[in-house]
């Protein structure tokens, strides 16, 4: 498969391809919408000024790998990002939304929690109960 097909605007996840200068060469649709960047802007950008975050410049210098990180003000986005180097010297990185996979997990979280706190208060008063039964009878 070659460059294009790996930018193709169906694709569910933004790439970005960067060059051996350390600046973006391509990046396709969803990669501009998620870092939101107008259609086309990205090309000649550096690490930092696509992603406007030094921990993400330090990642890619250290090779790759995956790393998750908030991108965006306001309404800010949990994005994973894979990067790897490529055979020319570059780096090709993929970035995946996986902000409402996170918020639902926080949901989860949170309501095992309540539920958890709802039944430990009446078994709590059911055992106190039955100590104060038990001690009744003594």
């Amino acid at each position: 498969m070659d460059a294009p097909d790996l930018l193709d605007d169906l694709l569910p996840v933004g790439v970005v391809r960067f060059g051996p200068d350390r600046r973006v060469a391509q990046a396709n649709p969803r990669a501009h919408a998620l870092l939101d960047v107008a259609p086309g802007r990205l090309v000649g950008r550096s690490v930092m000024e696509t992603f406007l975050d030094l921990r993400v410049e330090r990642f890619l210098d250290e090779g790759g790998g995956t790393t998750e990180v908030r991108l965006g003000v306001g309404e800010p986005r949990t994005v994973v990002l894979r990067a790897a180097r490529n055979g020319d010297g570059g780096i090709v990185v993929v970035l995946e939304d996986v902000s409402e996979l996170r918020r639902l997990r926080q949901i989860r979280t949170e309501f095992i929690d309540n539920l958890s706190h709802e039944l430990r208060t009446p078994i709590s008063t059911v055992s106190l109960l039955a100590e104060t039964a038990a001690r009744g009878r003594s």
